[in-house]
């Protein structure tokens, strides 16, 4: 979902949320969400799994990843690196295929 177009021979661009829906209706494959926190906001309900990358301190912004810890459980961290952690969630209520 994106508002710029992208060309990449393993990536596909949609550009509204009605465009997703039809592509994920006739395709059952994982679908991977980078942002920003609009597109995180939008699309974090209908959501399974999450990964989300920590970094360490309080670096300066305006936009920040929505509320999700009422809708998601840790499952551990998955890479971590000097200064950063990369989190993995599963939804409470959607099991995981």
């Amino acid at each position: 979902l994106s508002r710029r177009s992208l060309v990449h021979p393993e990536v596909r661009v949609v550009h509204d949320l009605g465009e997703l829906e039809a592509l994920l209706s006739r395709e059952v494959k994982p679908v991977w969400i980078s942002g920003g926190a609009e597109v995180y906001r939008e699309l974090l309900p209908v959501c399974c799994e999450l990964f989300l990358t920590c970094v360490a301190g309080r670096p300066a912004g305006d936009a920040f990843f929505p509320a999700f810890e009422d809708q998601f459980g840790e499952i551990g961290v998955v890479l971590e690196g000097e200064g950063f952690q990369v989190r993995h969630y599963h939804h409470r209520e959607r099991l995981l295929s």
